[in-house]
């Protein structure tokens, strides 16, 4: 009988215990799995138990189970994509109708709703951001009911102003002329319309005039005073 001391499957047994190794049979020329056991007794080497089987089944399964193993890792990993796809668009589509929100609302907008219905954190934050802008709504209408009221306040002040044979000239801190009446005309050395935004020291030059103004920024009650005005011989007290 042939010695198979020296194949490659006993020489692996030998060294590690177990052997196997996948060849061609040398007597009959196909591929076989040979795997070899070392057999001890005592702590010496009495011999090996070899099994030879052919190859070409196992590698028909091998193979099988190699596509298997990667049509399974395709699977998964597409699965893994959509859900992540999933995810991400569970995640970004609400963030982005926030953010479009938010760019009406920065442009003046302030009807706009997100509908999320998310009941995460995102959720939460959609929430809040059609509270602020609902509140921030509110607030500019009450603003703009402020504005117009004050506006309709100003033209009946205007009106009623003007109408008055007195003269009156409204003067704020800044000593600046906000408003001057027609009949407030002598008083001043411009015409009324030009007067609105200059200084009182400016349209009304009379020493007597600017000490009035003086004494009533400071808060005192001046006397009545009277005085001619240049150029029309005019007395006004």
């Amino acid at each position: 009988m042939e010695n198979h001391r020296e194949r490659p499957e006993i020489e692996q047994a030998a060294e590690h215990g177990v052997g196997f190794v996948a060849r061609p049979s040398l007597s009959v020329g196909e591929p076989y799995g040979y795997c070899a056991v070392r057999v001890d007794s005592r702590e010496k080497l009495r011999g090996f138990v070899l099994v030879a089987l052919p190859w070409t089944p196992f590698e028909a399964r091998l193979k099988a189970a190699s596509r298997l193993v990667a049509g399974t890792a395709v699977v998964v990993t597409l699965a893994a994509l959509l859900a992540s796809y999933l995810l991400g668009r569970r995640l970004v589509g609400p963030l982005e109708r926030l953010t479009l929100a938010a760019q009406s609302i920065a442009a003046g907008d302030f009807g706009q709703e997100v509908v999320v219905r998310n009941h995460d954190e995102i959720g939460t934050l959609a929430h809040a951001f059609n509270t602020m802008g609902r509140e921030l709504a509110q607030r500019v209408e009450q603003l703009q009911a402020s504005r117009r009221q004050s506006e309709e306040n100003s033209e009946l002040m205007e009106t009623v102003l003007g109408s008055m044979v007195e003269g009156v000239v409204v003067i704020h801190s800044g000593k600046r002329i906000l408003y001057a009446n027609a009949a407030a005309g002598p008083l001043l050395d411009l015409p009324t319309a030009q007067a609105t935004g200059r200084s009182i020291f400016e349209a009304a030059r009379n020493p007597r005039v600017q000490k009035v103004v003086e004494e009533v920024l400071v808060g005192r009650v001046p006397e009545r005073v009277e005085y001619e005005v240049p150029r029309t011989n005019a007395i006004v007290a």
